[in-house]
């Protein structure tokens, strides 16, 4: 069994998810995803206006 340090510091399966995921804005642009289905870039520019191009990209 290999011994893997997410699954160690996770204390439930949704906190394990964003620990792998990471990142200020994954799991916002992921969430915008899941309640649109399909987004342009523009349009996920729009929603997430903190967000720079670059990050985005």
């Amino acid at each position: 069994m290999k011994n893997n340090k997410y699954i160690d510091e996770a204390s439930c399966p949704v906190d394990y998810a964003f620990k792998r995921i990471g990142g200020k804005y994954k799991g916002r642009i992921l969430w915008h995803l899941h309640l649109e289905n399909i987004m342009r870039y523009g349009e996920l520019r729009k929603t997430l206006s903190d967000i720079t191009p670059k990050m985005l990209t």
